[in-house]
């Protein structure tokens, strides 16, 4: 006679929060809300969401994401333009060639203390030089915590650790 173990499945508990440092409206009752809308549009078309979806759902006035979005046009289109503009300013870099050292690339001009701001500025003054290093580290403690679940990078994981 055969016995049977009945194995117990794993209760998977998903709560949505806020990525740190993001400004958006609601607290953590809110995130869930947002990621679970998401996870719908997600479930009805096989895994993938488009932005153009969330905001189909976001539309109507009594969505619980509507207030999320800004409704006028006319404010709306300035604020679209200014982040055209951040965009044109993190997609430029500059490359410094001469001298004895091999060529440098880096973004011409980077975002440090509520500014984009001339990146020969900002390697001059060491004010803005210690802001940008802190930025760094923030922004690779960002990828590490993104990214840790993957085995794959743990040694990279552990090599910036070590720096760090």
């Amino acid at each position: 006679m055969a016995t049977a173990t009945a194995k117990k499945k794993k209760v998977v508990v998903k709560t949505y929060e806020w990525v740190e440092g993001r400004r958006m409206k609601g607290g953590a009752k809110r995130a869930n809300v947002v990621g679970r809308i998401i996870e719908g549009i997600a479930d009805r078309n096989g895994g993938r969401i488009d932005a153009k979806d969330l905001l189909a759902v976001a539309r109507p006035k009594n969505s619980p994401i509507h207030d999320m979005f800004e409704w006028d046009d006319t404010t709306a289109a300035e604020r679209y333009r200014v982040e055209q503009a951040r965009h044109v300013l993190r997609s430029v870099q500059v490359r410094v060639t001469g001298g004895t050292k091999k060529p440098v690339v880096t973004k011409a001009f980077p975002f440090v203390d509520d500014n984009y701001i001339p990146v020969e500025q900002v390697y001059e003054d060491k004010g803005l030089r210690n802001e940008l290093l802190r930025e760094a580290l923030r922004e690779g403690e960002s990828w590490m915590a993104r990214y840790e679940h993957l085995a794959e990078l743990a040694s990279v994981f552990q090599a910036l650790r070590r720096l760090m």
